[in-house]
């Protein structure tokens, strides 16, 4: 079982990531820790927060679009907690190369 060490928010500057997303620190051991970034997709906004999730899923029903969403989760797993600082240039490029693909996939998919 992984274990929640620390949780937080990173500010990210990506057009298709939302300006803040939360951050999370786990370990499974003393050797092997997970962080991990995750955002919620919902009708074409994003959101870090459950709270924002349903007023979206709301929004989206009042306007009748339906309220089609997904939890988007990037992780990378660490040997050690020193590497941790390691994860962010990770992280950061990956998002770069594949966040504005994931969103169009996202709303191509509602669309239909």
């Amino acid at each position: 079982a992984w274990f929640v060490l620390r949780q937080g928010v990173r500010t990210t500057g990506f057009a298709a990531v939302p300006q803040v997303i939360q951050t999370v620190l786990k370990a499974r051991d003393s050797e092997r820790v997970l962080v991990v970034w995750q955002w919620y997709w919902l009708d074409g906004a994003t959101a870090t927060n459950a709270l924002a999730v349903k007023w979206l899923g709301v929004r989206g029903q009042l306007r009748q679009r339906g309220n089609a969403g997904a939890s988007v989760i990037t992780y990378v797993v660490l040997n050690r907690e020193e590497e941790e600082a390691s994860a962010g240039p990770q992280l950061d490029g990956f998002l770069r190369a594949f966040a504005p693909t994931l969103h169009a996939q996202f709303a191509a998919s509602v669309a239909h």
